[in-house]
């Protein structure tokens, strides 16, 4: 004989196989809205992960605001101090420069970008020491020359050198005497060139390695300054 079943128990297998039919038609519906999510919602998914929080972005912007804040004092400090105290004008010349290089150096190692704040301290500094304390601008021409030279590279090939670096070195050419120019460009580029194979060496993707220049400027810069000035 077959074996009955009771009512009560047929009526929960029922009510079971239903549930379970019922979940997988709900599972089924999820997956076919997800395949069909427009594209530019996907879109702005993925733009909103990329997006910074807003306090990485405050902080961002703080400290942009105090390096702003930092050279642009820097450099008042100098004028002032140049027009109060003329004879130790080239003691607050060097001291300046050193310091503008040195936050534009911080600058590009992290950023990959040397600020036009720096850059404007700088020939700011440099105009004023030209114009009242060394009354000579032979040292302005042979920077423009040199930085149009290349500029003309860079227009080129842009990867081979920026723009902030060709303005940080016209501006170091013009800082220095006219017999400093040759050995602060051969140690720049030289320093460069070495900074460039470390990385290559250390970093495995090669394709991404960026060489920042403006520390190696400024080593040049002090070392032009202390052995052939």
């Amino acid at each position: 004989m077959a074996n009955i079943q009771s009512p009560t128990k047929t009526h929960r297998k029922s009510l079971r196989s239903r549930n379970e039919q019922r979940g997988k038609t709900i599972f089924e519906n999820e997956r076919m809205n997800m395949k069909e999510t427009p594209a530019f919602l996907k879109k702005k998914i993925v733009i909103r992960s990329r997006l910074p929080d807003r306090e990485a972005l405050s902080t961002q912007w703080e400290k942009s605001i105090w390096f702003i804040i930092g050279c642009a004092v820097l450099t008042i400090l100098y004028v002032v101090a140049a027009i109060i105290f003329p004879f130790c004008e080239n003691t607050w010349h060097i001291l300046s420069c050193i310091l503008l290089m040195t936050a534009a150096s911080f600058a590009d190692i992290q950023k990959n970008q040397i600020p036009a704040v720096a850059l404007g301290g700088y020939f700011v500094i440099n105009i004023v020491r030209s114009a009242f304390f060394i009354g000579s601008f032979s040292s302005w021409v042979i920077a423009a020359v040199f930085s149009a030279v290349l500029f003309g590279v860079h227009l080129i090939k842009k990867n081979a050198i920026g723009t902030g670096d060709i303005m940080m070195l016209g501006l170091g050419i013009s800082s220095l005497a006219a017999q400093s120019t040759l050995p602060f460009l051969f140690l720049s580029f030289l320093l460069s060139s070495l900074y460039g194979i470390v990385l290559l060496v250390v970093q495995k993707n090669r394709k991404t390695i960026a060489v920042p220049m403006a520390p190696c400027i400024t080593i040049a810069w002090i070392t032009g300054l202390a052995l052939f000035s």
